[in-house]
């Protein structure tokens, strides 16, 4: 058999410019929903997203804040 290890995934580069677009779509199956126009099950999909923006922005803000200071390697 082949032995198949996972990939550890790290992530490099936080690149904070997507967050604030995504808030868009977001928003907007919220607004449909309250406004009557799509089903109000999917406004509780926007709710849901919403949540798992603000943690995720969150996680990227704390880790864009721990990560140390890039060293150069002493010589």
């Amino acid at each position: 058999m082949n032995d198949v290890r996972p990939r550890t995934v790290i992530v490099r580069r936080i690149n904070l410019l997507w967050y604030p677009l995504v808030l868009v779509p977001i928003a907007a199956l919220f607004l449909a929903a309250a406004y009557g126009l799509i089903s109000p099950w999917f406004g509780l999909i926007g709710f849901f997203g919403l949540i798992f923006w603000l943690f995720s922005f969150l996680f990227a803000i704390y880790s864009l804040f721990r990560r140390p200071p890039n060293r150069e390697p002493r010589q």
